[in-house]
């Protein structure tokens, strides 16, 4: 909004208003004009300067209604940047006050376990006042580490390492204690990470706030769907309760846990068989108390979960005159395998429990390169049937039902809320970006957490996949600070913000030094995928 400042009848106007001005001041000239103009008509005045006189009293009156205008319009200008300014400045205040439980935020997390409170922290650091929301379904911090089995431990160790330099490799920021300081071993239980997680949202603080003022819980997401965002994609999100929540950005911090996965030819018949992740503290005892009376276990799936499982039924009593048969359609069993990653194969404390429970003279039965194709009941009696490595069929039995060890496959799963936003590998993992883990399908829709894979890595452990948080966040905070205080885009492409910009680009990049100073940001995967570090 410019007025007629640029008009070209504006210069002429000038021009007029100079020879006005010059009339005005110039007694000389104006006796001069007048002593040519007497006796001419009637009047004794030329009609010439009669008309001068007019003319020039005429665009004497359009200027001052131009200058006016134009007076009008700067004010309009001045009042609309203010506005502009205004309306960024209220959108990076912090929304997430007592009466803004729900509604519209910048980012939206959903998921308050590890990887959800993980990024939270990633983000709030470099940005406090950040309009951001975690939704989680359960009532409290890490209901996920809760239903775990209690006998179930993490696999990566916890040590009190901090004050040293190391960070634990369970912790999920780059400061703080990490749960070690929550465990009485070295490998903490679901519920004493819980601890540590829900610890963390109380005390980890942000400005005046802690990290747990962020979380609405019990909000079941029940479905993401995209939506126009002045000309970018954003997002409306409704849950089970009918409260809706809209977001310029999401991150999926979901998890596998609630997407349990057995194969459809094994379930055929319901009561046959049990995912392991379904199975009651009682049945659990069930089982052990079976085992050692003699009986025999079958287990499907030959990873840790398959062995985690195996300890257990055989660790109940001193003496177990039972046996526990793990059929792996793996020709290694899981622990054959020497690839450095232990995403794909036993970590050397199962290997370790394995030595110790197979000493203690307990019985352990791994069928390798063998495919279970039915599980059936007949009678009292449970019925296995596989297909071993020469291609013949044959049956175990148990009189228990076969307990399935067969992981977690998010895209598989009925109750997954990204099946029509997202693409899904062949694992049920979520089609990412390499470069900042965004769902391909749909722009402005993160993943975090042990759902993510680039290549053959797989971040499927804390340690892992922590050093993403800051990669997600960085990216996200970036976005936002183009999109609230650009200036200009330069013809190659680059944009230049306001000074405020800067200073949240900055307080961006002090973020991620951070983080990449304590180990917890890896861009490049190279050392990853060939597992030879320093060799490059």
């Amino acid at each position: 909004m410019s007025g007629l400042s640029h008009h070209p009848v504006q210069a002429y106007l000038d021009d007029t208003a100079a020879l006005l001005d010059t009339l005005k001041d110039d007694s000389g000239l104006r006796t001069l004009l007048t002593s040519a103009a007497e006796g001419v008509d009637e009047d004794g005045v030329d009609p010439t300067i009669a008309r001068l006189h007019s003319l020039i009293a005429g665009f004497s009156d359009l200027k001052a209604s131009l200058d006016e205008n134009n007076a009008r319009v700067e004010e309009e200008d001045v009042t609309e940047e203010k506005h502009d300014r205004e309306m960024s400045e209220e959108h990076d205040r912090d929304m997430s006050e007592d009466d803004d439980e729900e509604g519209t935020f910048s980012v939206v997390i959903i998921g308050a376990s590890a990887s959800g409170l993980g990024v939270a922290c990633a983000l709030l650091q470099a940005s406090p006042d950040l309009d951001v929301r975690i939704l989680e379904k359960s009532d409290c911090v890490g209901s996920t580490f809760l239903s775990w089995p209690s006998f179930t431990t993490f696999i990566s160790p916890s040590f009190y390492s901090n004050p040293f330099g190391p960070l634990d490799l369970n912790q999920i920021t780059p400061s703080e204690n990490g749960p070690q300081t929550f465990t009485t071993s070295q490998h903490p239980t679901g519920k004493e990470y819980a601890e540590y997680l829900q610890n963390l949202s109380k005390s980890k603080m942000f400005g005046d706030r802690c990290l747990e003022s962020y979380i609405t819980f019990g909000v079941d997401v029940s479905t993401i769907e995209t939506a126009n965002y002045g000309g970018g994609t954003a997002f409306n999100i409704a849950t089970s309760s009918g409260t809706d929540y809209n977001a310029r950005y999401v991150i999926y911090a979901g998890g596998e846990y609630s997407h349990p996965y057995s194969p459809p030819s094994l379930t055929k018949n319901l009561n046959a068989s049990i995912h392991y992740s379904a199975l009651s503290p009682d049945m659990w005892s069930s089982y052990a108390a079976e085992c050692c009376s003699g009986s025999t276990i079958i287990i499907v799936g030959a990873g840790e979960a398959g062995y985690d499982a195996a300890f257990h039924v055989l660790d109940g009593e001193a003496v177990c005159s039972g046996e526990v048969i793990l059929i792996d359609r793996n020709s290694g069993g899981g622990e054959n395998n020497k690839v450095d990653d232990p995403s794909t194969t036993l970590s050397p404390r199962t290997r370790d429990r394995k030595i110790e429970i197979l000493k203690s003279g307990k019985r352990i039965i791994v069928f390798k390169g063998c495919e279970c194709i039915s599980i059936n009941k007949e009678g009292e009696e449970y019925l296995a049937q596989y297909r071993n490595e020469k291609g013949k069929d044959e049956t175990v039995t148990s009189k228990l039902p076969v307990i399935l060890a067969t992981g977690f496959n998010v895209g598989k799963s009925e109750k997954c809320i990204l099946k029509d936003i997202s693409e899904f590998d062949e694992s049920g993992r979520p089609v990412l970006s390499q470069d900042c883990d965004e769902v391909v399908k749909t722009k402005g829709l993160f993943v975090v957490g042990p759902m993510v894979k680039h290549e053959e890595v797989i971040f499927c452990f804390v340690y892992k996949f922590r050093c993403r948080f800051a990669l997600v966040a960085g990216e996200i905070l970036s976005r936002l600070t183009v999109d609230y205080h650009s200036i200009k885009t330069n013809e190659d492409g680059t944009v230049v913000v306001d000074e405020e910009g800067h200073e949240k680009l900055e307080s961006v990049e002090k973020m991620c030094r951070n983080y990449q100073e304590k180990g917890m940001l890896i861009t490049d995967l190279s050392c990853a995928v060939c597992g030879d570090v320093g060799s490059c």
